[in-house]
């Protein structure tokens, strides 16, 4: 535990960087609420209605859903950009979110993963808290 005086050891600053992660996607979420509400026009209670319960993927593949409406108001192109960035930014939080860790107590983690695309196999990766930093900073 950190007493103030010195550096916060490994696990506590990995932790941190991981919650810092969650807490991006969670702005996400409610940034693709926000930009349904608009490109949808629904009344607030619609909105809830829509959304309530659903995960970020879900949310990713509702605004998609209005690629239409962006059409009809002349953003289409704005669109087009950001499709991809959805996906990354939702496939960088599900590795992170969705895996298992274990310290390693050398500075690193291992990262356990099931990919849901290709061959079922388990992935595991050593990483270090800069691999996560990296991973939301700059995706």
């Amino acid at each position: 535990m950190d007493d103030g005086d010195s550096e916060p050891d490994f696990s506590e600053t990995f932790l941190r960087e991981l919650g810092q992660l969650v807490v991006q996607a969670n702005y996400l979420e409610e940034a693709l609420i926000d930009l349904l509400w608009i490109t949808a026009r629904l009344d607030e209670v619609t909105l809830l209605r829509t959304v309530r319960g659903k995960t970020l993927g879900a949310l990713v593949q509702l605004v998609k859903d209005q690629a239409t409406a962006l059409r009809s108001l002349g953003l289409q192109n704005e669109f087009d950009k950001v499709n991809a960035a959805l996906d990354d930014a939702l496939d960088v939080r599900n590795q992170f979110v969705h895996a298992s860790w274990v310290f390693e107590g050398n500075g690193r983690v291992e990262r356990r993963t099931i990919p849901k695309r290709g061959d079922v196999r388990e992935e595991l990766r050593s990483m270090d808290v800069t691999d996560v930093v990296r991973s939301h900073v700059n995706p």
